[in-house]
């Protein structure tokens, strides 16, 4: 090439051009493949919740298998399963314990 085709405003010009169609690229990508994370990450909390209890079997789909786990909260103090009728009926000290619990307390259906 020449002198004349490498001037620093030409150079800087094409540089500035890549970066800019580059940036596009990775954002379009990454606004693209939110949704299919997502469902990855649901995917692999629910595959861990099934593995931390045993009940994982790779031979059947995550989703399956899930289905057979039913979300309950406990009072930590007696151990005892809550039913969702008796929640308005708590005190609030035991509100706020509820509260600090993690998302998801699940146990196997019986």
């Amino acid at each position: 090439m020449s002198a004349k085709n490498e001037t620093l405003s030409r150079v800087l010009t094409v540089a500035l051009g890549l970066c800019i169609v580059c940036s596009v690229v990775v954002s379009t990508a990454a606004v693209a493949l939110k949704p299919q994370q997502a469902a990855n990450k649901a995917r692999d909390l629910k595959r861990n919740i099934l593995m931390a209890g045993g009940l994982y079997n790779p031979e059947l789909s995550v989703e399956e298998q899930f289905a057979s786990i039913e979300p309950r909260v406990v009072d930590l103090d007696t151990g005892m399963f809550l039913v969702m009728w008796t929640l308005p009926h708590l005190t609030s000290e035991k509100r706020r314990k509820i509260r600090r619990v993690p998302k998801l307390c699940l146990a196997t259906k019986t």
